[in-house]
């Protein structure tokens, strides 16, 4: 898959965590309020969870995301367009996109999930992975972020070692 990969080199807070000032969280409270937060024109937000029955762990370079479009499209989800993966020491934070839809137009029951093989850019190791839609926002009402979009959370080491 051809991920894009935004790996941040330097230390200190995160690039969502620096912008969110006073504006900053007017502008994202009226993108979830139009119910897309950061896609592209030609792209509608959307989230994911890790498909059950995979066992990620430090060495894990690929996994498989269920991807759910936020905003109503009659019930499908769409093509789903290949995710923006940003890599730091403490986490992975996927974003995943998918084709507009005719959200003006469209009811909304719900959207069937697509499933989508994610390709890490290196293993996993003890990184939390993150759904970048919910990200910016931290803990949220919306039930597609709860709890604060983290999909994935490192077993502690001391489990790890009592495991064998």
């Amino acid at each position: 898959m051809g991920s894009t990969l935004r790996q941040r080199t330097r230390p200190g807070p995160s690039r969502s965590a620096r912008a969110a000032g006073p504006l900053a969280l007017a502008l994202l409270a009226a993108a979830v309020t139009g119910g897309c937060t950061g896609a592209a024109d030609g792209e509608a937000a959307a989230v994911w969870n890790v498909a059950p029955d995979q066992s990620l762990g430090a060495d894990s370079t690929t996994f498989t995301a269920l991807v759910h479009r936020v905003g109503c499209n009659n019930g499908v989800t769409g093509d789903v367009n290949d995710p923006t993966i940003d890599v730091d020491k403490d986490q992975v934070v996927i974003t995943f996109t998918v084709s507009s839809g005719e959200p003006s137009s469209a009811s909304c029951p719900g959207n069937a999930p697509v499933a989508h093989e994610v390709e890490l850019p290196e293993a996993l190791g003890d990184r939390r992975l993150v759904d970048g839609e919910c990200a910016p926002i931290g803990p949220s009402e919306d039930a597609h972020c709860d709890p604060d979009g983290v999909r994935h959370t490192p077993e502690e080491p001391a489990a790890r070692t009592n495991q064998s």
